[in-house]
């Protein structure tokens, strides 16, 4: 309780109806590593939950989050993927995009060609204006030689687990 006063008088207020928390919040990840279609934008299947406190992530069926109802507001949103070729051929480029209702919205692209590498990171985040039933999914993009790229995940408590994520909260305006 906090104690205030008004004009000499103390008035009591239960301090759970002020505080706030950043919720609608969720975070996920992959259970396993993803196989992908060769320069082709396929959703990235996050299926394992580490929050979701308004359960309104689909981590079975269509692999999104959508707004719950009476939630609308800013929204801080990322995604992080680790992208690999199949260890064998040489990574060119590759795109993580978010898709807001089923429509290209936000996205950033790592070029890797010339770096004889396999292996690469992309990460990007924003703030968006959520309106309840917005829904928003993760897609990959990536390029390698040989046409064998992948989305690195991992079992719970393995090394791979967090690699690739997708999540986000409320802001607190």
């Amino acid at each position: 309780e906090l104690l205030i006063s008004d004009a000499g008088t103390l008035k009591r207020v239960d301090f759970s109806h002020l505080k706030q928390a950043n919720t609608p919040a969720w975070s996920v990840n992959l259970n396993a590593s993803q196989t992908v279609t060769n320069v082709t934008y396929t959703k990235i299947q996050f299926d394992r939950e580490s929050v979701d406190t308004d359960n309104s992530y689909d981590n079975s069926t269509n692999y999104r989050w959508t707004c719950p109802s009476g939630q609308a507001g800013k929204y801080f949103i990322f995604s992080n993927l680790f992208l690999d070729s199949d260890g064998t051929s040489q990574f060119e480029y590759g795109w993580l995009q978010f898709r807001k209702n089923g429509t290209a919205f936000a996205d950033h692209m790592v070029d890797a060609r010339g770096n004889n590498g396999t292996k690469f990171g992309v990460s990007h985040s924003f703030i968006d204006d959520v309106a309840v039933g917005d829904y928003y999914e993760v897609f990959a993009y990536i390029s390698d030689t040989n046409g064998n790229p992948r989305v690195i995940g991992g079992a719970a408590g393995g090394a791979e687990e967090a690699t690739s994520n997708f999540g986000g909260y409320k802001l607190i305006t």
